[in-house]
């Protein structure tokens, strides 16, 4: 598996309510220590940001995809479209840039996922798409974004696929 070297994109996208941090802000335990971000809660963070991976980290895309460098962060979840993949700005327009776009492609391929586009100020808010077309064309016919859901009824599933992708198996049943 990679290493986040100086990659902080997760201490400043997901919401962790542990924290009291919000959408799209800094972690206030992400502290510049000789020039260089670091997590100063590091050993003792809380669960979601221990489980937390992105795909790069988890092997997909290259290494010019890594989300500091192409300005996008990508991770799995699941939608009204099933399994996807989520592409979050982490700047303004970031997500349409060439670096962007590349990243987007090679990590859905890789993955052999959808990519849902974002809008960049509302990761709710699907605004495009990418390696499906019935998706791309779903949300291009669209006269504004789509709401993007989690549906209720695939919480198991999304559970289920967090303990496989830790390596836990459990049986059908419980």
């Amino acid at each position: 598996m990679r290493d986040c070297g100086t990659c902080t994109a997760c201490c400043r996208w997901p919401k962790i309510p542990e924290l009291y941090k919000s959408w799209k802000t800094r972690c206030q335990h992400l502290k510049k220590v000789k020039g260089t971000n670091n997590c100063t809660i590091h050993p003792d963070r809380p669960p979601p940001c221990q489980e937390y991976k992105c795909s790069w980290l988890r092997g997909h895309g290259d290494e010019e995809h890594q989300p500091d460098q192409c300005g996008v962060l990508i991770d799995a979840r699941l939608s009204q479209w099933g399994k996807v993949l989520v592409a979050k700005a982490l700047r303004p327009g970031a997500c349409q840039t060439e670096e962007g776009m590349a990243a987007i492609m090679a990590i859905g391929a890789s993955r052999n996922l959808p990519v849902i586009i974002t809008h960049d100020d509302d990761a709710d808010l699907v605004v495009g798409a990418a390696g499906h077309e019935g998706i791309v064309n779903q949300i291009k016919a669209s006269p504004g974004p789509i709401p993007l859901n989690t549906p209720q009824a695939t919480h198991e599933q999304a559970v289920q696929e967090v303990l496989k992708n830790m390596g836990i198996n459990i049986p059908d049943g419980g």
